[in-house]
């Protein structure tokens, strides 16, 4: 039985995930996924997500920010300044202005801290999550969430949910 052109047999899929944690790796992962965003999405408009409020791009304001989370933090920790050991988080939030528990998405820093890609700020994980009332859903580290990009061609959510 002969393989399909392009594909990967269990050992070459487990090398190829062994040498994505590595340093060459991760770098040769990020110049890809850079390369297939610029040609899916054109030039990224965010150019610093972590926390500042000098952002250059479109969406630079909380209104513009506003129902991109997914693409905001799916790039900060993909092609952005996010700390090693980030987490993407997907789940749900119903904070008090809310009117109803939405789908949301945030960065889990090291040190328990917590980057909420709207405002784009970090928290204390637990106040915050105490606050917004968050579930979590799903958890990707940098080089899971990139294979989702790669593979789906959008930035998230990766999964069904109940909640828009």
């Amino acid at each position: 039985m002969s393989e399909i052109p392009g594909t990967m047999n269990a050992q070459q899929a487990a090398e190829m995930t062994e040498w994505l944690q590595t340093p060459e790796g991760e770098a040769a992962m990020n110049e890809h996924l850079a390369q297939v965003m610029r040609k899916v999405y054109g030039p990224p408009g965010v150019k610093d997500l972590m926390g500042t409020a000098q952002v250059d791009g479109p969406s630079s304001t909380f209104d513009e920010r506003i129902g991109n989370c997914y693409e905001l933090g799916a790039y900060a920790l993909t092609l952005g300044t996010a700390p090693k050991g980030t987490k993407l988080v997907h789940g749900t939030m119903h904070g008090p202005q809310a009117e109803r528990r939405i789908s949301h998405c945030w960065l889990r820093l090291p040190g328990g801290k917590l980057w909420e890609p709207i405002t784009a700020k970090v928290y204390d994980e637990a106040d915050w999550t105490d606050y917004a009332d968050a579930k979590v859903e799903r958890v990707y580290t940098k080089v899971e969430a990139s294979k989702m990009l790669v593979r789906t061609g959008h930035y998230g959510k990766w999964h069904r949910s109940r909640y828009p």
